[in-house]
């Protein structure tokens, strides 16, 4: 009986010691996310150049890592997009939390009175 008992207790310990790697192996496989802006018009390019200079370092606090900032565009179709900023996240929630930030939110309207743009954050595929 106690052999049995003894048995149970270890197959029960290790299916808990199971869903915790499980666990924490999907935390670490968790999906990116990803910040995509599209600026179409920059009405004001003085006032816009010192938004673009004020946002790698929120960035950064963030966690977050530029993949693209403004660089060359080829369009395949339709037409050419003006600029294009990929910023890439550990998550969603990271994401958010940059973009509803303290020091995200300060600069935001410089960038929202000197350009016509759009933006949205996007998950990825989890790795």
């Amino acid at each position: 009986m106690k052999k049995y008992l003894g048995l149970g207790l270890a197959m029960l310990a290790g299916a808990a010691l199971g869903a915790i790697g499980v666990t924490a192996l999907k935390a670490q496989n968790s999906a990116p996310a990803y910040y995509i802006a599209e600026v179409f018009e920059v009405t004001d390019a003085d006032t816009f150049k010192g938004y673009a200079s004020a946002v790698p370092a929120t960035v950064e606090k963030y966690g977050g890592r530029y993949l693209a900032r403004g660089g060359k565009t080829q369009a395949n179709e339709g037409d050419p997009p003006a600029r294009i900023i990929v910023i890439a996240f550990k998550g969603m929630a990271d994401a958010q939390k940059w973009y509803s930030s303290p020091e995200y939110s300060a600069i935001k309207p410089i960038r929202q009175r000197s350009a016509r743009a759009r933006n949205f954050i996007v998950e990825g595929v989890a790795e």
